[in-house]
């Protein structure tokens, strides 16, 4: 097992900067993933970890050892790719014993290291299959126990769930997380699912056009994203913004047509924001909703309901025009076309900068 750290690392491609001036400590035995939507450069980050990218600047650490120049072969790690990559003709046995073969590992060693992981993967009444036998969710099992029988310094996974079936993918997710506690290996993981990075990575990195935008615990980015675009791409839904305007004067956020109290913030707001333009930030299922309204409280009309089984999602739009989610039980009486009124509490939200998209408090 090893620690990974990234110093200002870049990967232009021609005019596409993939990766912009990335640095990141991993550390050792922990569960990383990499998390974004498409193109945001975090499986170019991975790649470059794994020495299958060289980066066009900055230097790539595994153990303290500064590997940027190693080839592959020679850094001791596993990677796992998308689809599931078994050899043919080979039985499930012959395919995690591949690894130690070439090794030139005892043949003794190799069948009780076998059985081990086998046990471990559950896959134990499967060593006799030929590949060709294998449905999707066993090739990829196979795969990952080819990686971790090496006992290799770090171990890397790029998007090994997202060509499964969702209850595969729910079973596969829950062995990973299985095998991290056992084993106790650096594992550095990329998804663009936010479910899998939530509830497998000890931290995340959130990326977004090249950039690492925040990185942190779970807990964290959900309860205080550092930017806008954090609060947005985490959640289900994610987080509601409303853009309004600083009035010093009455120290509130003026939003035309209702304004919100900051008089308790101003000190932190005039030492961190840019200009007046500001965002009030809150999540779905942290607004309170009534049919009658008081004081501070803001109006809207439903204009959608979405039923999700377990949970609806009532659309609301406010009287300047903008839109909130609100996320609740399936109980409960909701009309499209009524009015209701919301409550924010202070302990809900997050001011943040219109101009840097960064949060203020």
């Amino acid at each position: 097992m090893a620690g990974v750290r990234l110093e200002n690392i870049s990967k232009v491609f021609g005019k596409v900067v993939a990766v912009n001036d990335l640095s990141i400590d991993i550390e050792d035995g922990s569960f990383v993933s990499f998390l974004g939507p498409s193109g945001c450069g975090k499986t170019t980050t991975l790649r470059m970890i794994a020495g299958l990218e060289m980066p066009t600047r900055g230097r790539v650490y595994i153990d303290e050892e500064d590997v940027t120049s190693i080839p592959t072969s020679k850094r001791n790690i596993s990677f796992l790719f998308q689809f599931p990559i078994v050899y043919p003709r080979m039985t499930v046995y012959d395919n995690l014993a591949f690894p130690l073969k070439m090794r030139h590992t005892p043949i003794s060693e190799i069948k009780k290291k076998v059985q081990e992981v086998a046990e471990l993967l559950g896959i134990k009444d499967q060593l006799n299959k030929k590949s060709e036998e294998l449905d999707a969710m066993m090739r990829q099992l196979v795969s990952i126990g080819r990686a971790i029988i090496r006992e290799s310094k770090v171990c890397m996974f790029d998007e090994p769930l997202s060509n499964l079936a969702p209850k595969d993918r729910a079973c596969l997710k829950a062995i990973i997380s299985k095998l991290h506690k056992e084993l106790k290996q650096t594992m550095v993981y990329v998804t663009h699912d936010q479910s899998e990075a939530l509830s497998l990575a000890d931290k995340i990195a959130v990326m977004n056009q090249g950039k690492l935008i925040q990185y942190d615990q779970p807990e964290n980015l959900y309860r205080k994203p550092q930017n806008i675009f954090v609060g947005w791409f985490i959640g289900d839904p994610g987080m509601n913004f409303l853009y309004g305007s600083l009035d010093e004067k009455r120290k509130v956020i003026d939003f035309g047509t209702f304004k919100y109290d900051v008089s308790y913030l101003m000190d932190v707001i005039k030492e961190k924001a840019t200009g007046s333009e500001l965002v009030l930030g809150f999540r779905p299922e942290n607004v309170y909703i009534s049919e009658k309204g008081e004081k501070n409280w803001i109006r809207g009309k439903c204009v959608e309901i979405e039923g999700l089984g377990n949970k609806i999602i009532l659309h609301l739009q406010l009287d300047d025009g903008q839109n909130v989610s609100v996320r609740l039980p399936p109980s409960g009486e909701w009309n499209i076309g009524k009015e209701y009124w919301l409550y924010l509490s202070r302990e809900v939200i997050t001011i943040f900068d219109k101009k840097t998209g960064e949060a203020i408090a």
